[in-house]
């Protein structure tokens, strides 16, 4: 597998392999190759790194300038869609101000990781969800103080909206 990588200002094009991406399980043949997708991703907003979903529940986050994988976590079952809270929002109780990721799986769990320590820092359940096929964050600011906000869309096309945080 690989991606290219486009960078807008320059023109420049970069294929990046998966000998880039080490780490990732992209290598080779065999059930890691099977389970390895570089198709499905999201892109933080500062574009430091770039979230893998792979087949089997592997979520790999890798640095958008060295290409490495910094971190893998994990779901109970296929990482459907995924993003990265933006800075100055509060994703989580825990005060992970800008430094969060959310995942969401085929079955409606979603998932919160704090980027500073890679934990799971709060795990849910969308109610209602079939199959989770889009996420959105976004920071409400507000005067309230309100934290951010997660959307989250199904396939039965039910969209599901919740506040974290400071709300």
């Amino acid at each position: 597998p690989f991606c290219y990588k486009f960078h807008v200002e320059t023109g420049a094009i970069d294929k990046i392999g998966s000998q880039d991406l080490s780490g990732f399980g992209v290598t080779g043949v065999g059930a890691h190759h099977r389970n390895a997708s570089l198709e499905d991703f999201s892109v933080s907003r500062e574009l430091r790194c770039v979230s893998f979903l792979g087949r089997n529940g592997d979520i790999a986050l890798v640095s958008s300038r060295t290409h490495r994988k910094v971190a893998t976590f994990k779901l109970d079952d296929r990482a459907t869609c995924a993003a990265f809270f933006p800075s100055g929002s509060s994703s989580s109780g825990g005060g992970s101000e800008g430094h969060a990721f959310v995942a969401a799986s085929s079955r409606g769990e979603v998932s919160v990781w704090d980027l500073r320590m890679y934990r799971c820092v709060e795990k849910f359940q969308d109610q209602g969800n079939l199959k989770a096929t889009a996420l959105g964050v976004s920071s409400a600011g507000g005067k309230n103080g309100i934290g951010s906000t997660c959307a989250i869309g199904s396939d039965s096309g039910v969209v599901n909206i919740y506040r974290r945080g400071g709300g």
